[in-house]
């Protein structure tokens, strides 16, 4: 099993590409954590692999939380995961736009 003992962090997993890795990766030995704002099509995700969480990741407030629970339940390894992401500018002109540093 190619992902045995990994864990993914999958956002839009209610279609499309998010919804067919969620699939691939699990089917591959992995645990996933299926992120996507419908919550009926993520209960269909739900399986012994694949833990679901309802977030929609354009709020804020939203977002947040999601983080918070998730650093409770990854711990440190968290904070290394989300080390890479962009940061957001909070200008005027690119509110709401991600940007590389």
């Amino acid at each position: 099993m190619e992902f045995e003992g990994k864990v993914a962090i999958v956002t839009g997993a209610t279609s499309g590409i998010g919804m067919a890795t969620v699939r691939r990766f699990a089917e591959q030995g992995g645990r996933v954590a299926a992120v996507g704002r419908k919550k009926e099509i993520l209960a269909k995700l739900e399986a012994s692999k694949v833990k679901t969480c309802a977030v929609d990741l354009t709020s804020e407030r939203e977002t947040s939380d999601f983080v918070e629970r998730l650093s409770k339940t990854l711990g440190e390894s968290m904070y290394r995961f989300f080390s890479w992401l962009p940061q957001r500018q909070n200008t005027p002109e690119s509110t709401g736009r991600v940007v590389l540093p």
